[in-house]
């Protein structure tokens, strides 16, 4: 696998015109392809299951990088009740993982649209629940979750974005927010769009990206889930500070217009919004930052969760 790699790294501007085509070296798409044809699904054409709650984000991805997540796990989840075929998909997906992790530790070539289509399963992979893995009081098959976790987290996160998929995988991101039923998937999402940002700020200063990801944090603020909220605050808190989101009329609007909502759920994202835009002023005291100070001095509550 690394020889493969690093073969395919050293070529990835090379088109090979002038060779004969039993010499030609296939593209990582390929091999991606082969190891989804053994998963029994090809994720180049699938999408995942729209989210009940929904968005006001209107995010289209390309259908040649959308991915069934749901299929593909159900097609594994099969494939465990059968002793004779169960080595052979897990196999092939260790395989896969090992393979995109390899990838990532000795090639500079970031993306394709087969690693951009893979990205919601490996997410979903990632954020399984360990009890999903015990098996007799102990927990088989583990190295799935956290291979996958490994290269979500250490290697996607901060991988150099080139104009030409900047776009397409920060679509694939933000959708993955939005079409799942987890809030493992969500808070992951979050932490990893921190990163993605941070390590791109110019790239993705570009255009209509920073609405985007704007419009997920306050998507995320408001939240159901109690750790989702929080870390959609954690994630405005660092892209504040990273001059990549701006204290300007339309967040402090947003963040007003929260406060005065009687649901909780609505009025704590609005408390965490405000905290993050407070503690990202920690020597200064900007004229927009007063209001949010006396609404929050303002907000009385004997509701525990308001309180912290």
């Amino acid at each position: 696998l690394k020889n493969v790699c690093i073969i395919l790294d050293a070529n990835m501007n090379n088109d090979f015109k002038d060779l004969p085509k039993r010499f030609h070296l296939e593209s990582v798409d390929y091999w991606l392809n082969r190891f989804e044809t053994n998963l029994g699904e090809s994720a180049s054409n699938r999408s995942g299951p729209a989210s009940a709650r929904g968005s006001e984000t209107n995010v289209q991805a390309q259908q040649n990088m959308q991915i069934k997540e749901s299929e593909l796990n159900e097609k594994l989840l099969a494939a465990t009740k059968s002793p004779s075929t169960v080595d052979v998909s897990q196999i092939y997906l260790r395989t896969l993982l090992e393979f995109l992790l390899q990838y990532y530790e000795n090639c500079i070539t970031c993306l394709t649209p087969g690693i951009i289509s893979l990205f919601p399963v490996l997410l979903e992979y990632a954020n399984e629940d360990d009890a999903e893995y015990e098996v007799g009081g102990q927990l088989k098959d583990v190295d799935i979750k956290l291979s996958a976790s490994l290269l979500i987290h250490e290697r996607l996160s901060s991988i150099l974005l080139v104009p030409k998929f900047a776009d397409s995988f920060l679509n694939v991101v933000v959708q993955s927010f939005y079409t799942t039923y987890l809030w493992r998937v969500k808070v992951s999402v979050l932490k990893f769009i921190q990163v993605l940002v941070f390590s791109n700020v110019y790239e993705l200063e570009k255009g209509i990206r920073p609405s985007k990801v704007l419009r997920l944090l306050f998507d995320a603020i408001i939240d159901p889930q109690m750790e989702v909220r929080s870390e959609a605050s954690r994630a405005m808190l660092t892209l504040i500070l990273c001059d990549y989101i701006k204290v300007d009329e339309e967040l402090t609007k947003y963040l007003n217009e929260l406060m005065k909502n009687k649901s909780t759920p609505t009025l704590h994202g609005a408390i965490l919004g405000m905290g993050a835009v407070v503690r990202a002023h920690p020597f200064s005291t900007p004229k927009v930052i007063k209001p949010m100070l006396r609404a929050l001095c303002g907000v009385t509550a004997h509701n525990a969760e308001l309180q912290v």
